[in-house]
């Protein structure tokens, strides 16, 4: 979604981000909409909290992906 791979929220976070959108009735939120949200505070960093090697066993690359059927 717009680049937002995974995110860390605390709980006081998660709550405001919750009670935003249930105040305006936004029902598909983009990670884009964070911002909008009052007292929020973002924070980035510049190095990998969490990472896997390359090329590693992953069941979400591989040809046909989308057209699976289990």
């Amino acid at each position: 979604r717009y680049g937002a791979y995974s995110m860390i929220v605390r709980r006081s976070g998660m709550q405001k981000i919750l009670n935003f959108f249930k105040t305006y009735h936004i029902f598909l939120p983009y990670d884009i909409d964070f911002y909008a949200v009052p007292t929020i505070k973002m924070y980035t960093v510049q190095e990998d909290i969490v990472c896997s090697l390359i090329h590693s066993l992953s069941d979400n690359g591989g040809a046909f992906y989308l057209n699976k059927k289990n």
